[in-house]
């Protein structure tokens, strides 16, 4: 699987550097952008808070009040660039990178008389998308319209940091490369007749998995490291997340986790023609 993502991300620079042979005398550009947007990393969301509710769950049973629920993850800023080479005026072959992080830190209460405890969890995603892209340029005076779409290769990474204070302990750091595709809409106002800002949303579709990293724990001062795969588990009271070798049984559902940076984001920045 990673030598076929490897060949397609050398494809991605084999099209560029074919395309821009293709236009002699072509026009560069540039564009530098950022904004925010929207992540739906279900598998990873509905982990962090099942980890929460199985431990807050034990102690409410014996009579501890809870405060506070585990947040999902649903946010992220971006930022980037692309090179940009024109075939026409209008039409503009793209390559560049950026980069999508989203994290959500919670904090759950427990309370019985005097006596109280707080769980933290706080997931990050993040990812650097190598993107390939065609730009269409339909003018209209000094206001632009542009729709571009596109393949592109995730560099991403997982983390998760959770602590339930001086009894558990849970970190687990993983990463994972993978395919994704990426459309949008914007329009430019142009400055000058090289340079203009513009505004764009743009949805994308990623959905990653094949995780690969490390788990570090500590349960009553015992501590363990274990490598493997990020595997997604749910049982019959609460769903997980676990890094191991092997895939675990004993589960009614055992996968390997997706990790799902598909969204919608909205992006301003500036583009350079030189």
């Amino acid at each position: 699987m990673k030598k076929k993502q490897s060949m397609a991300m050398a494809a991605f620079f084999l099209i560029f550097l074919s395309g821009a042979g293709l236009t002699s005398g072509a026009q560069f550009g540039l564009r530098l952008f950022g904004g925010a947007g929207t992540l739906s990393p279900q598998d990873i969301n509905q982990g962090t808070k099942g980890w929460t509710d199985q431990h807050a769950g034990f102690y409410t049973s014996f009579g501890y009040s809870r405060s506070g629920e585990v947040k999902p993850v649903k946010m992220s800023l971006e930022g980037g660039a692309d090179l940009l080479v024109y075939f026409t005026p209008r039409i503009a072959l793209g390559i560049g990178a950026g980069y999508v992080q989203g994290k959500r830190a919670s904090e759950v209460v427990l309370t019985k008389g005097a006596e109280e405890i707080k769980i933290t969890s706080q997931p990050t995603l993040s990812a650097t998308p190598i993107r390939l892209s065609l730009f269409f340029e339909i003018p209209a005076d000094n206001l632009n319209i542009f729709l571009n779409l596109g393949s592109d290769y995730y560099l991403a990474k997982y983390t998760w940091d959770w602590e339930f204070p001086d009894m558990w302990e849970l970190h687990h750091s993983a990463t994972a490369n993978g395919l994704g595709f990426h459309g949008g809409i914007g329009f430019e106002i142009m400055v000058s007749n090289n340079v203009a800002f513009f505004l764009e949303g743009t949805g994308r579709y990623a959905k990653i998995k094949g995780f690969e990293g490390t788990e570090e724990g500590m349960e009553a001062g015992s501590t363990w490291e274990g490598s493997g795969t990020l595997f997604y588990l749910e049982g019959t009271d609460y769903p997980v997340l676990f890094i191991r070798e092997e895939l675990p049984t004993g589960y009614k559902v055992a996968r390997e986790a997706n990790v799902d940076f598909s969204g919608f984001s909205i992006l301003a920045g500036l583009k350079m023609k030189f």
